[in-house]
């Protein structure tokens, strides 16, 4: 029997799926950054620019995630389930389509503090895994029919996810986020974003350690497993 026929919504999200990775790797190598701060534990980079001030910014995070193979921190890190038990502000995350083996349409609504409103996101998900080992595992803000934008939740935009290395018997992790979420934010709301994010390594390596992260992980080897 012939092979389905690809839509052509199919197809761009396909070559959006390529885009993203490319599209992560200039925002950490090429856009203008501050010099790396260390901040609990961790790395933090700011904008070199007018964006710090503004609802459009960005920052970088690094950190080590303790005792747990990049392959299995990679799958994590996509994994529906997982990122709701580690990310509190995601109210709700769900697979609307699914694009490839490596990439899916998701949609997700954000908890924003007071006195800002909740934000929604449509976005392709997508895991890469590089020639050296090396794992991207990155979102990009597109349009959806079924998702279309309304006056509320506000829709937001990003790109953000994780680059993640295998560091003896850890995993070095790289997080990125550049965001446009519309409207005014407070700068003091920006920077305890910013500082929040520096526990998750901490917060990660702890919560892998315990008998309920042993569950996460072996939910991760399963996945491992039925991929090979």
């Amino acid at each position: 029997a012939p092979a389905p026929a690809v839509s052509d919504a199919h197809a761009n999200y396909l070559r959006l799926a390529k885009e993203c990775i490319e599209q992560a790797k200039h925002l950490i190598h090429n856009e203008l950054w501050s010099e790396p701060e260390k901040k609990k534990g961790a790395l933090l980079w700011r904008p070199s620019g007018p964006e710090a001030d503004s609802a459009k910014s960005r920052f970088m995070w690094e950190g080590l995630v303790e005792d747990v193979s990049a392959d299995i921190l990679a799958v994590l890190m996509g994994m529906i389930e997982f990122k709701l038990r580690i990310d509190a502000d995601t109210l709700s995350l769900i697979k609307v389509e699914e694009i490839s083996p490596n990439s899916e349409i998701r949609y997700s609504v954000m908890k924003y503090p007071f006195p800002l409103t909740n934000r929604d996101n449509i976005f392709l998900f997508t895991t890469h895994k590089e020639d050296d080992g090396t794992y991207y595992v990155s979102d990009l803000s597109v349009p959806h029919e079924k998702y279309p934008e309304k006056q509320t939740p506000i829709r937001s935009f990003v790109l953000s996810g994780f680059v993640i290395k295998q560091e003896g018997n850890h995993s070095r992790m790289r997080i990125y986020a550049k965001f446009d979420v519309r409207g005014s934010i407070p700068k003091s709301i920006i920077n305890a974003f910013a500082a929040d994010t520096c526990d998750a390594f901490k917060d990660i390596s702890k919560l892998l350690k315990t008998k309920e992260g042993e569950k996460y992980k072996s939910m991760a080897k399963d996945v491992l497993n039925k991929a090979k």
